[in-house]
């Protein structure tokens, strides 16, 4: 597991700030509910690395990995979903301002 460190590092610190990034977001937007998803997602893969490095992995251990990560992917799907409705895109701001018909 030593030389897996790096890289579980790596994903739990980049995921982290995707999730504080559209944490803020949806806080900013006035949508606490949305942004308590993110939080939850922020503190799920924090959590997932020490369970992935522990030494002997019981069947128990394995289904909270795996339910765990289910529950932060989907708080994860569900909070994405509701920011690519309220993020304006190209096309929907070229809509608004009469560019595009």
């Amino acid at each position: 597991m030593g030389e897996n460190w790096p890289l579980l590092i790596a994903a739990a610190v980049s995921a982290s700030a995707l999730g504080i990034t559209a944490a803020v977001i949806a806080f900013k937007a006035g949508k606490p509910g949305v942004g308590a998803l993110f939080v939850l997602y922020v503190l799920g893969t924090n959590i997932l690395p020490p369970l992935a490095a522990q030494p002997d992995q019981s069947a128990e251990l394995q289904w909270a990995e795996q339910l765990t990560n289910s529950v932060v992917q989907f708080c994860f799907l569900l909070g994405a979903l509701w920011l690519r409705e309220y993020l304006p895109t190209k096309a929907k701001a070229g809509q608004e301002a009469g560019v595009l018909k």
